[in-house]
């Protein structure tokens, strides 16, 4: 906690019933293809040229985004 501000923390996203606090959707979903939206979405926002973005992952649901950098 402290170390990263909450709105540079992306990860999955889930939408919450506010009566009894169950799940109620899947807003986004940060493995494989969810990655690829989010990074899209940051990149986007932050109007940031596609040759200035890195991405590292260490896993098979990073394959996907690593391949849509390159």
């Amino acid at each position: 906690e402290g170390m990263i501000p909450p709105e540079r923390i992306h990860g999955t996203q889930l939408e919450y019933n506010p009566d009894t606090g169950e799940i109620d959707s899947i807003g986004r979903v940060a493995a494989g293809y969810g990655k690829v939206v989010v990074l899209d979405a940051l990149q986007s926002a932050l109007q940031v040229s596609p040759h200035r973005i890195v991405y590292v992952g260490d896993g098979s649901s990073d394959i996907r985004v690593m391949l849509h950098v390159n």
